[in-house]
């Protein structure tokens, strides 16, 4: 009988932790090299899927440059084999501070993260902090 590791959970909180601290290099180790992130259903402006790790760090890199944004993360579950976290990513922008809830669900593979798609509660919200960047 053999015994299957759990998913780590703790991996969408590190990346997380990562993206406060401006660390890429902390990001892309939590990553495999064909990782897949899929767009916020609701909101324009972000290419619709990105492929591999050097695409989803320059998304990463583009929004460190957002003023003050940051991600609080909540807790982090297995779900049918998928890990699914809850956060709250919070932008400043032109002395007005923004916040939506995010849920990732996350495929892990040989213990990094290898596909994810997010979901937000008010992608409306996400979306003039695209337009207003845009002026």
């Amino acid at each position: 009988m053999t015994t299957q590791t759990p998913p780590d959970t703790g991996i969408i909180g590190r990346i997380h932790d990562a993206f406060n601290r401006r660390d890429l290099d902390a990001i892309a180790a939590e990553l495999t090299d064909d990782v897949v992130f899929h767009s916020i259903p609701g909101v324009t402006g972000m290419p619709p899927v990105l492929e591999g790790r050097d695409a989803v760090l320059q998304q990463f890199a583009a929004m460190m440059q957002l003023g003050g944004q940051t991600i609080e993360h909540h807790n982090a579950e297995v779900l049918a084999g998928y890990v699914v976290g809850l956060g709250t990513a919070t932008f400043d922008l032109n002395n007005h501070q923004r916040s939506v809830q995010i849920i990732d669900v996350c495929v892990l593979r040989d213990g990094k993260l290898a596909e994810r798609w997010a979901m937000l509660d008010r992608p409306a919200e996400l979306q003039r902090v695209f337009e207003e960047l845009g002026r």
